[in-house]
């Protein structure tokens, strides 16, 4: 089982990629990863990391390098339908 840790910066302050990452980690499968979210002045007061900040196995990762090692590799749609 895999630990993803996420630390947002308080509910008030929060913009698109705050609500991109909550939904990525609320949609990972529990049986594969545990998921922790933690916020500003809720969960914790004190931080020296840029907010937000996601950690995989204690290891701090880009949201790419995220999206890549939970969900898969990006692909780009190029706007054509499958044709049999």
């Amino acid at each position: 089982m895999r630990i993803v840790h996420l630390y947002l910066q308080r509910e008030r302050d929060w913009d698109a990629m705050d609500l991109r990452l909550k939904h990525i980690c609320n949609s990972l499968n529990r049986e594969e990863f545990e998921v922790r979210v933690y916020v500003l002045g809720l969960d914790f007061y004190k931080t020296d990391k840029t907010l937000p900040h996601i950690e995989l196995d204690g290891k701090k990762k880009s949201i790419d390098n995220f999206w890549n090692e939970t969900i898969g590799e990006r692909k780009l749609d190029n706007g054509d339908l499958l044709q049999e």
